[in-house]
């Protein structure tokens, strides 16, 4: 993610890239999987600009001092299934923008993202994963250990 930002607090893990338009690399998960309903123009490179007729929408669990705002999110570009470097000569890894951003625990240092695509095959690779991550979720505490809010409801995300 490249973003000019000089309000984040002092005590921020990136509190000397304040202002710089320095790159800031994270991991994440997927979450909540589900069909949108679009009616302003996309920004997917499928689309074109034009209003899609169907739209996955998904959340991505993320660290918040990748992540900062709402401004830093927008900004932010996220590469799903990049496992090494030959994902990009096979195609394996696909982009997608975020369209904004949602819950987020600075003290937890976690925030959440809204992605979307309009690449059918892109959205059942992300349907699959997603189905995967749940699995993997239920079976451990990720409340206690404080990775996850208290409100998090673990629902099937597909």
């Amino acid at each position: 993610m490249h973003c000019k930002r000089s309000d984040r607090p002092g005590d921020d893990a990136f509190v000397d890239y304040r202002g710089t338009p320095r790159m800031r690399i994270g991991t994440g998960f997927i979450r909540r999987v589900q069909q949108l309903k679009q009616t302003e123009p996309c920004c997917c490179d499928v689309c074109h600009g034009n209003v899609p007729m169907n739209q996955l929408g998904f959340e991505v669990h993320t660290a918040r001092h990748v992540v900062f705002n709402m401004e830093e999110a927008k900004r932010t570009k996220i590469d799903l299934f990049y496992d090494n470097t030959s994902c990009l000569s096979n195609e394996r890894m696909k982009s997608v923008w975020v369209m904004g951003m949602g819950e987020s625990q600075s003290d937890k240092d976690w925030c959440n993202m809204w992605c979307g695509t309009c690449d059918e095959g892109l959205g059942k690779r992300i349907e699959a994963a997603a189905k995967k991550i749940f699995i993997y979720l239920n079976q451990r505490d990720l409340i206690s250990l404080g990775l996850l809010s208290p409100s998090t409801k673990f629902v099937n995300p597909c």
